[in-house]
């Protein structure tokens, strides 16, 4: 079953939790990524940040439950701080760079070229710097199966 990926800044954590429903909020989105924050963002961290997975993994932020909803089905997690704030601070020289190692990770297994993800990195590091200007952070929402 496909799984949707929804990245959305929110100003905190209680707001994001409330962006369990597709459009039961107006925060900006990046909607149907097919990037997962904890597999993909995972790796991506560590990639650009420099951290390692040891380091991520132990993050507090790293995937973390806000909502769960529909037995699961729905999920908003969040994403790690160092994450949002790599994002936020990588011009466009360092996320071609990061998205040619990125796009070779098992997590993608092969399915995407680093071009795709390069302007995916872009997209996301708009949203991340948006989120940091009002204050807030980046969030994903998490959907089994793709709503009609």
């Amino acid at each position: 079953m496909p799984v949707r990926h929804d990245w959305f800044l929110a100003p905190d954590d209680a707001s994001a939790a409330a962006a369990l429903t597709p459009g039961a909020t107006s925060y900006r989105t990046l909607a149907d990524t097919r990037i997962d924050p904890v597999a993909q963002g995972g790796s991506l961290d560590e990639l650009l940040t420099g951290r390692s997975f040891e380091q991520v993994a132990a993050d507090p932020r790293w995937g973390a439950r806000l909502a769960v909803g529909d037995g699961g089905e729905r999920l908003v997690l969040t994403v790690t701080d160092a994450l949002v704030d790599a994002l936020a601070a990588a011009d466009d020289a360092r996320l071609a760079e990061v998205a040619v190692p990125w796009a070779a990770t098992e997590e993608f297994g092969g399915a995407v070229t680093p071009e795709t993800l390069r302007v995916q990195l872009r997209l996301l590091a708009d949203l991340a710097r948006a989120a940091r200007r009002a204050g807030g952070s980046l969030y994903c929402r998490v959907q089994a199966g793709r709503p009609s």
